[in-house]
């Protein structure tokens, strides 16, 4: 596969991204010989980029990314290196907003582009969270390893009686508790427990 045909998939993947997080290539899932390295997503405006192994014609690929994004819907591209040690991101082009979000089924999640090689959503679970939010009404949720509580999340918007995150990091879980009252949910019965289970 060239990068020109990579272009193509991205303007015909792209035609009708909006605010919805969508993935526009994804290499990582092996569709595409020789690009198991690259996943592109559509986050609003922000046209995010991982690299998970170094390639050669890695800079062309971004000065493509950069003409794509010059003539579509996209204001920012953020590259994440994965295969570097604390898998830096950078931002190529445009800026990045404070306070970042992504969105799913209409439901909103923090978003860290920037400081984290985990950006607080993991994409790949979105089936997931859209089933927990079909069949949690009026159900009792608990949610372990709970990260920052987007199945609490989920959960709550979907007509749960009560909700037990349980992660270890306190972090997450604060940034659990700020995905809440993004989503404006009262956290009365919501719980956020800093307990590592393995223990």
């Amino acid at each position: 596969m060239t990068i020109e045909q990579i272009r193509e998939l991205l303007q015909n993947s792209a035609k009708d991204a909006a605010d919805e997080f969508k993935r526009l290539f994804h290499g990582r899932g092996g569709l595409y010989e020789g690009y198991k390295h690259l996943t592109i997503d559509s986050i609003d405006t922000i046209l995010h980029v991982s690299l998970y192994f170094q390639e050669r014609g890695e800079n062309e690929l971004i000065e493509m990314l950069k003409e794509f994004a010059a003539s579509s819907r996209y204001k920012t591209v953020v590259v994440q290196r994965r295969y570097i040690k604390g898998a830096p991101s950078e931002v190529i082009l445009g800026d990045l907003e404070e306070n970042l979000f992504v969105v799913e089924n209409n439901m909103k999640l923090k978003l860290n582009l920037l400081s984290n090689q985990n950006s607080f959503y993991f994409p790949d679970m979105k089936n997931g969270r859209a089933f927990v939010r079909e069949n949690a009404k009026d159900k009792n949720v608990l949610n372990l390893f709970s990260y920052t509580c987007a199945f609490s999340v989920a959960a709550k918007l979907g007509g749960a009686r009560s909700v037990v995150n349980i992660d270890m990091s306190k972090g997450a879980l604060s940034v659990g508790r700020a995905n809440h009252h993004l989503n404006d949910i009262d956290t009365k019965g919501v719980s956020f427990l800093p307990y590592n289970i393995l223990k």
